[in-house]
Protein backbone atom coordinates (compact mmCIF):
# COMPACT_ATOMS: atom_id res chain seq x y z
CA UNK A 1 0.00 0.00 0.00
CA UNK A 2 1.03 3.57 -0.88
CA UNK A 3 0.33 6.10 2.02
CA UNK A 4 0.04 9.99 0.42
CA UNK A 5 -0.02 13.23 3.00
CA UNK A 6 -1.22 16.85 2.48
CA UNK A 7 1.75 18.94 4.24
CA UNK A 8 0.38 19.43 7.30
CA UNK A 9 0.39 15.62 8.13
CA UNK A 10 3.71 14.73 6.92
CA UNK A 11 4.93 13.72 10.64
CA UNK A 12 2.12 11.16 10.93
CA UNK A 13 2.64 9.43 7.94
CA UNK A 14 6.19 8.62 8.59
CA UNK A 15 5.38 7.26 11.54
CA UNK A 16 2.70 4.90 9.80
CA UNK A 17 4.96 4.27 6.80
CA UNK A 18 7.73 3.67 9.52
CA UNK A 19 9.99 0.83 9.05
CA UNK A 20 12.54 -0.08 5.83
CA UNK A 21 10.36 -3.98 5.41
CA UNK A 22 6.76 -2.34 5.93
CA UNK A 23 3.65 -3.06 4.16
CA UNK A 24 2.77 0.76 3.82
CA UNK A 25 5.46 3.11 1.09
CA UNK A 26 5.05 6.52 1.12
CA UNK A 27 3.78 7.71 -2.19
CA UNK A 28 4.46 11.27 -3.23
CA UNK A 29 2.72 13.66 -5.61
CA UNK A 30 3.47 17.83 -6.37
CA UNK A 31 1.23 20.84 -5.76
CA UNK A 32 1.86 23.49 -8.49
CA UNK A 33 0.14 26.54 -7.64
CA UNK A 34 -0.66 28.79 -11.36
CA UNK A 35 -0.45 32.82 -10.80
CA UNK A 36 -3.98 32.89 -11.16
CA UNK A 37 -4.69 30.98 -8.32
CA UNK A 38 -5.64 27.80 -10.02
CA UNK A 39 -3.79 24.53 -8.97
CA UNK A 40 -2.97 21.00 -10.61
CA UNK A 41 -1.17 17.95 -8.75
CA UNK A 42 1.49 15.66 -10.33
CA UNK A 43 2.01 12.60 -9.43
CA UNK A 44 5.34 11.19 -8.73
CA UNK A 45 4.53 7.75 -7.70
CA UNK A 46 3.54 4.92 -9.93
CA UNK A 47 -0.13 3.69 -8.75
CA UNK A 48 -1.38 1.50 -11.23
CA UNK A 49 -2.76 -2.19 -9.48
CA UNK A 50 -1.31 -0.15 -6.20
CA UNK A 51 -4.46 0.25 -2.92
CA UNK A 52 -3.31 3.73 -1.48
CA UNK A 53 -4.16 5.91 0.99
CA UNK A 54 -4.25 9.51 1.52
CA UNK A 55 -3.69 11.32 4.96
CA UNK A 56 -4.94 14.74 5.04
CA UNK A 57 -7.85 17.38 6.46
CA UNK A 58 -10.64 19.01 5.31
CA UNK A 59 -10.85 21.89 7.62
CA UNK A 60 -9.62 23.98 4.99
CA UNK A 61 -11.48 24.30 1.69
CA UNK A 62 -8.08 23.77 -0.01
CA UNK A 63 -7.79 20.66 2.19
CA UNK A 64 -10.75 19.41 0.83
CA UNK A 65 -10.11 19.73 -2.63
CA UNK A 66 -6.57 18.49 -2.93
CA UNK A 67 -8.11 15.18 -1.17
CA UNK A 68 -10.64 15.15 -3.84
CA UNK A 69 -8.29 16.03 -6.59
CA UNK A 70 -5.73 13.55 -5.33
CA UNK A 71 -8.54 10.47 -4.94
CA UNK A 72 -9.69 11.23 -8.40
CA UNK A 73 -5.55 11.20 -10.14
CA UNK A 74 -5.08 8.31 -8.43
CA UNK A 75 -7.77 5.94 -9.74
CA UNK A 76 -7.03 8.21 -12.85
CA UNK A 77 -3.81 6.04 -13.13
CA UNK A 78 -5.07 2.59 -12.08
CA UNK A 79 -4.86 2.77 -8.33
CA UNK A 80 -7.19 -0.47 -7.22
CA UNK A 81 -8.59 1.23 -3.93
CA UNK A 82 -8.10 4.87 -2.78
CA UNK A 83 -9.04 5.45 1.21
CA UNK A 84 -8.94 8.43 2.86
CA UNK A 85 -7.49 9.13 5.95
CA UNK A 86 -8.60 12.03 7.60
CA UNK A 87 -8.31 11.78 11.54
CA UNK A 88 -10.43 15.04 12.89
CA UNK A 89 -13.60 14.62 10.75
CA UNK A 90 -14.25 18.67 10.82
CA UNK A 91 -17.70 19.50 10.87
CA UNK A 92 -18.61 16.58 13.14
CA UNK A 93 -20.80 18.39 15.74
CA UNK A 94 -22.82 19.79 12.46
CA UNK A 95 -24.73 16.62 12.21
CA UNK A 96 -28.46 17.96 13.34
CA UNK A 97 -30.58 19.51 10.10
CA UNK A 98 -31.26 23.00 11.57
CA UNK A 99 -33.57 25.71 10.31
CA UNK A 100 -32.07 28.49 7.85
CA UNK A 101 -28.49 27.00 8.77
CA UNK A 102 -26.07 24.40 6.43
CA UNK A 103 -25.61 20.78 7.54
CA UNK A 104 -22.05 20.27 7.48
CA UNK A 105 -21.56 16.62 7.68
CA UNK A 106 -24.66 16.15 5.47
CA UNK A 107 -22.85 18.19 3.06
CA UNK A 108 -19.61 16.11 2.90
CA UNK A 109 -21.13 13.14 2.70
CA UNK A 110 -22.81 14.05 -0.20
CA UNK A 111 -19.36 15.20 -1.68
CA UNK A 112 -17.42 12.03 -0.14
CA UNK A 113 -20.06 9.69 -1.54
CA UNK A 114 -19.77 11.16 -5.05
CA UNK A 115 -16.24 11.56 -4.87
CA UNK A 116 -13.10 8.14 -6.09
CA UNK A 117 -12.89 7.15 -2.54
CA UNK A 118 -13.76 3.98 -1.90
CA UNK A 119 -13.68 4.12 2.20
CA UNK A 120 -13.13 7.13 4.80
CA UNK A 121 -11.27 5.99 7.84
CA UNK A 122 -11.49 8.80 11.09
CA UNK A 123 -10.87 8.59 14.63
CA UNK A 124 -13.69 8.59 17.41
CA UNK A 125 -16.26 10.81 15.38
CA UNK A 126 -18.11 12.62 17.18
CA UNK A 127 -21.18 10.66 17.40
CA UNK A 128 -22.82 7.40 15.37
CA UNK A 129 -25.28 9.71 13.72
CA UNK A 130 -23.06 11.78 11.55
CA UNK A 131 -21.34 8.14 10.54
CA UNK A 132 -24.62 6.68 9.00
CA UNK A 133 -24.79 9.70 6.33
CA UNK A 134 -21.94 7.96 4.92
CA UNK A 135 -23.76 4.59 3.78
CA UNK A 136 -21.22 2.50 5.74
CA UNK A 137 -18.24 4.03 3.79
CA UNK A 138 -17.32 6.00 6.98
CA UNK A 139 -15.09 4.27 9.50
CA UNK A 140 -14.68 5.62 13.06
CA UNK A 141 -11.46 4.07 14.76
CA UNK A 142 -11.48 4.23 18.60
CA UNK A 143 -8.52 5.57 20.62
CA UNK A 144 -9.88 4.35 24.16
CA UNK A 145 -7.72 1.79 24.15
CA UNK A 146 -4.51 4.25 23.72
CA UNK A 147 -5.94 6.48 26.81
CA UNK A 148 -6.19 3.67 28.92
CA UNK A 149 -2.48 2.35 28.33
CA UNK A 150 -1.50 6.00 29.00
CA UNK A 151 -3.16 6.08 32.44
CA UNK A 152 -1.77 2.64 33.39
CA UNK A 153 2.06 4.27 32.73
CA UNK A 154 1.43 7.56 34.44
CA UNK A 155 0.54 4.72 37.33
CA UNK A 156 -2.62 7.26 38.66
CA UNK A 157 -3.89 5.83 42.25
CA UNK A 158 -7.20 7.03 43.56
CA UNK A 159 -8.54 8.34 40.25
CA UNK A 160 -12.36 8.84 39.19
CA UNK A 161 -13.18 8.95 35.32
CA UNK A 162 -15.27 11.86 34.64
CA UNK A 163 -17.32 13.06 31.52
CA UNK A 164 -17.32 16.93 31.37
CA UNK A 165 -21.16 16.56 29.74
CA UNK A 166 -23.90 13.72 29.17
CA UNK A 167 -22.79 13.81 25.76
CA UNK A 168 -19.36 12.01 26.60
CA UNK A 169 -20.97 9.70 29.06
CA UNK A 170 -20.51 6.76 26.57
CA UNK A 171 -17.30 7.25 25.60
CA UNK A 172 -15.82 8.03 29.70
CA UNK A 173 -17.61 4.52 30.26
CA UNK A 174 -15.91 2.68 27.97
CA UNK A 175 -12.28 4.22 29.26
CA UNK A 176 -13.91 3.67 32.91
CA UNK A 177 -15.05 -0.10 31.82
CA UNK A 178 -11.25 -0.62 30.46
CA UNK A 179 -9.43 0.57 33.48
CA UNK A 180 -11.68 -1.87 35.70
CA UNK A 181 -12.23 1.95 37.63
CA UNK A 182 -15.75 1.62 39.60
CA UNK A 183 -15.13 5.40 40.19
CA UNK A 184 -17.02 7.44 37.76
CA UNK A 185 -18.85 10.82 37.41
CA UNK A 186 -20.20 13.25 34.98
CA UNK A 187 -21.89 16.60 34.09
CA UNK A 188 -25.15 18.06 33.50
CA UNK A 189 -25.26 21.12 31.76
CA UNK A 190 -26.44 24.28 29.13
CA UNK A 191 -24.55 25.89 27.01
CA UNK A 192 -25.58 29.43 25.63
CA UNK A 193 -23.65 31.53 23.01
CA UNK A 194 -22.02 33.17 25.29
CA UNK A 195 -21.11 30.94 27.82
CA UNK A 196 -21.07 27.14 29.46
CA UNK A 197 -22.63 26.16 32.64
CA UNK A 198 -21.88 23.10 34.63
CA UNK A 199 -25.50 22.93 36.81
CA UNK A 200 -24.27 19.93 39.00
CA UNK A 201 -21.69 17.11 39.17
CA UNK A 202 -23.21 14.05 39.51
CA UNK A 203 -20.92 10.95 40.75
CA UNK A 204 -18.07 9.53 43.31
CA UNK A 205 -15.27 12.44 44.35
CA UNK A 206 -11.72 10.91 44.63
CA UNK A 207 -8.34 12.68 44.74
CA UNK A 208 -7.61 12.41 41.13
CA UNK A 209 -9.90 13.35 38.64
CA UNK A 210 -9.56 12.43 34.69
CA UNK A 211 -11.34 13.92 32.41
CA UNK A 212 -12.17 11.97 29.18
CA UNK A 213 -13.92 13.74 25.72
CA UNK A 214 -13.48 13.45 21.94
CA UNK A 215 -12.23 17.19 21.21
CA UNK A 216 -11.43 20.28 23.11
CA UNK A 217 -11.64 23.42 21.46
CA UNK A 218 -11.59 26.61 23.10
CA UNK A 219 -11.59 25.09 26.41
CA UNK A 220 -14.46 26.42 27.96
CA UNK A 221 -16.43 23.46 28.62
CA UNK A 222 -13.34 21.93 30.39
CA UNK A 223 -13.10 25.18 32.49
CA UNK A 224 -16.27 25.07 33.62
CA UNK A 225 -15.74 21.06 34.67
CA UNK A 226 -12.41 21.64 36.16
CA UNK A 227 -13.68 25.04 38.60
CA UNK A 228 -16.36 22.59 39.92
CA UNK A 229 -14.28 19.99 40.28
CA UNK A 230 -11.80 21.79 42.49
CA UNK A 231 -14.28 23.21 44.61
CA UNK A 232 -15.67 19.88 44.89
CA UNK A 233 -12.01 18.77 46.36
CA UNK A 234 -10.50 17.04 43.44
CA UNK A 235 -6.57 17.73 43.89
CA UNK A 236 -5.39 16.70 40.54
CA UNK A 237 -6.82 16.54 36.84
CA UNK A 238 -5.82 15.16 34.16
CA UNK A 239 -8.04 15.47 30.74
CA UNK A 240 -7.53 13.16 27.77
CA UNK A 241 -9.15 13.89 24.29
CA UNK A 242 -8.88 12.52 20.67
CA UNK A 243 -8.77 16.02 19.28
CA UNK A 244 -6.91 18.68 20.78
CA UNK A 245 -8.01 21.69 18.31
CA UNK A 246 -6.57 24.28 21.29
CA UNK A 247 -8.36 27.08 19.48
CA UNK A 248 -7.50 30.76 21.33
CA UNK A 249 -5.48 31.46 24.28
CA UNK A 250 -8.31 30.35 26.90
CA UNK A 251 -8.07 26.44 27.12
CA UNK A 252 -4.79 27.68 29.03
CA UNK A 253 -6.41 28.72 31.87
CA UNK A 254 -6.61 24.81 32.62
CA UNK A 255 -3.13 25.32 34.27
CA UNK A 256 -4.88 27.44 36.87
CA UNK A 257 -6.88 25.53 37.82
CA UNK A 258 -5.03 22.41 38.38
CA UNK A 259 -4.25 20.65 35.58
CA UNK A 260 -1.63 18.63 35.69
CA UNK A 261 -1.81 17.48 32.01
CA UNK A 262 -3.47 17.13 28.83
CA UNK A 263 -3.28 14.33 26.53
CA UNK A 264 -4.47 14.27 23.04
CA UNK A 265 -3.41 12.35 19.85
CA UNK A 266 -1.99 13.53 16.81
CA UNK A 267 -5.18 13.72 14.70
CA UNK A 268 -4.45 17.51 14.26
CA UNK A 269 -1.11 18.74 13.41
CA UNK A 270 0.15 20.46 16.89
CA UNK A 271 0.28 24.25 16.49
CA UNK A 272 1.01 25.02 20.40
CA UNK A 273 4.69 24.50 22.19
CA UNK A 274 2.94 24.97 25.63
CA UNK A 275 4.33 21.82 27.99
CA UNK A 276 0.75 21.27 29.61
CA UNK A 277 0.14 19.32 26.32
CA UNK A 278 1.34 15.51 26.16
CA UNK A 279 0.77 14.10 22.43
CA UNK A 280 0.33 10.57 22.11
CA UNK A 281 0.28 9.22 18.12
CA UNK A 282 -2.33 7.31 16.62
CA UNK A 283 -0.07 5.86 13.79
CA UNK A 284 -0.49 2.38 15.26
CA UNK A 285 -4.24 2.64 15.21
CA UNK A 286 -4.51 3.78 11.87
CA UNK A 287 -1.77 1.59 10.39
CA UNK A 288 -3.69 -1.22 11.75
CA UNK A 289 -6.55 -0.73 10.18
CA UNK A 290 -4.99 0.07 6.89
CA UNK A 291 -3.20 -3.29 6.85
CA UNK A 292 -6.26 -5.25 8.36
CA UNK A 293 -9.05 -3.72 5.76
CA UNK A 294 -9.83 -5.56 2.62
CA UNK A 295 -7.61 -5.37 -0.45
CA UNK A 296 -10.26 -5.47 -3.22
Amino acid sequence: MLIFNLPEYKKLAQEIARGKSEKIKRGGFEKRIFPNGESQLILKSKVAGENCAILGGISAPNELIDLLFLSDLLKKDGAKKVIAVVPYFSLSRQDKSEPDKSWGMKSLSNIFLSSKFDNIISLDLHNEYGRKMFKNKLVSIETVQLFADQIRKICLQDYCVIAPDEGAKARAGKLAELLRCRQFGYFKKVRTNNYTKHLKYHGDIEKIAVIYDDILDTGATLISAVKELRRLGFDEIYIFVTHGQFTGAKWKQLSKFGVKAIYATNSIPKKTTSKLIKELSAAGLIKKYLLSSPRK
